[in-house]
């Protein structure tokens, strides 16, 4: 990942650019509209865009959101589903994919806000991954996790390394809950019979801190391998050979120019502009970055803003 939290990542991931570019980082709270995102360009191609978020750093808040013709922003009904998101995402991309102009193509982007403090998965998710002989104490383990949050100063004894696994473990169970999502969404597109004919990319904006470094925990305040390494996942038979893996680097600002390039659009307007690279050559066992790139600043219009709301954290 080019950044440590989500308002740089999803802005790299939609313009292609790094956020010492794109600004959506310290310098701006939200992203400027001098830089086109990819979903603008898809719809000057006449694509259908739709988006679906529960994180507000994915929305028309910071603009983030920009380019999309359909656009929803949702919060999770904790009472009835018990997790973050992700039901009411199967239930409205479902739709969408009723409704959808069958003729046109399709830009579709999904943002799963599992996993993400606190770890805290509805069953059966929840306990999956909890060592065997370990009991289910609901009590006992969100004190856990308060403790694993509190600065290492202010608690009795930091957390050991079996209780970190605990911790891990919890965070696993989420993780399965958007893998169960997303697998909704697969399966419906499969019944559609379009699955076969549509790139699909799985990845995500960030990693987690998790013991791993003393005093660092969750994510946006380090550069730690921790946070940036994340999963890719890239899916479209006859273009992306099945079950190869690429050992080589790649970045989210490449998902720009790779789209365009497997979508056959060249897009002279924007193409130019584009830091990313295009990562079809690595289909093929091809290099096309001899390095990363992440950028941290210190998350000061952060700070400022739950300063202004009186909810700076301890």
């Amino acid at each position: 990942s080019s950044s440590p939290w989500c308002l740089a990542s999803y802005a790299s991931i939609n313009t292609g650019k790094y956020p010492s570019s794109h600004g959506a980082n310290i310098r701006f709270e939200s992203l400027l509209e001098e830089y086109p995102t990819l979903a603008e360009t898809l719809s000057r191609h006449d694509y259908s865009t739709a988006g679906f978020s529960s994180n507000s750093y994915f929305s028309d808040v910071v603009g983030t959101n920009r380019g999309f013709e359909h656009f929803e922003f949702y919060k999770a009904n904790k009472e009835v589903d018990q997790d973050k998101g992700s039901a009411e995402m199967e239930r409205r991309v479902l739709k969408w994919l009723d409704e959808r102009d069958q003729e046109k193509p399709f830009f579709l982007f999904i943002n799963s806000n599992e996993p993400h403090w606190p770890y805290w998965a509805p069953e059966p998710y929840r306990f999956l991954f909890l060592p065997e002989n370990h009991g289910h104490d609901e009590d006992a383990l969100r004190a856990l996790q308060k403790r694993a949050q509190t600065r290492p100063d202010l608690v009795d004894k930091t957390l050991t390394p079996e209780e970190w696994q605990l911790v891990k473990g919890l965070y696993d169970g989420e993780t399965a809950r958007s893998d169960g999502a997303l697998g909704t969404i697969v399966d419906a597109m499969r019944q559609k019979e379009i699955i076969d004919n549509t790139l699909i990319i799985v990845t995500s904006g960030h990693g987690e801190d998790q013991g791993e470094h003393m005093g660092f925990i969750s994510h946006a305040c380090t550069l730690n391998r921790t946070v940036l390494q994340v999963p890719l996942i890239m899916r479209l038979p006859g273009v992306i050979p099945a079950g190869k893996r690429f050992s080589g680097m790649s970045q989210d600002v490449d998902f720009f120019p790779t789209i365009l390039t497997i979508a056959g659009l060249d897009d002279d307007v924007w193409h130019g502009g584009l830091e990313g690279r295009s990562l079809v050559p690595t289909f093929q066992d091809e290099s096309v970055r001899e390095y990363a790139i992440a950028e941290f600043s210190p998350p000061l219009r952060l700070l400022e803003r739950d300063l202004r709301g009186h909810e700076l954290p301890s």
